[in-house]
């Protein structure tokens, strides 16, 4: 887990799903064609009801947070799930 952490870069995929705003955090190799795998990846969660809104890397606080596991919860599901 820390080897790849280190070659990787967090991202910030906002996103709207049946009009409401959500937001992902995900870790992703150097290099990666991040917009092709996070269009893929709502596509297969959402069925073509969410539309990305932006998608940018993450600040050293989001960055720390994402590695504390100590991000916000969503609020439709207690356990963040």
């Amino acid at each position: 887990m820390a080897d790849f952490y280190k070659r990787s870069l967090v991202r910030v995929i906002d996103f709207s799903c049946d009009a409401r705003a959500r937001r992902l955090f995900r870790a992703f190799p150097l290099g990666a064609d991040v917009a092709t795998a996070m269009r893929q990846e709502l596509l297969e969660l959402h069925a073509g009801r969410a539309r990305r809104q932006a998608l940018r890397q993450a600040t050293d606080a989001e960055d720390l947070q994402y590695v504390r596991a100590d991000l916000p919860r969503n609020v439709l599901c207690p356990t963040g799930r």
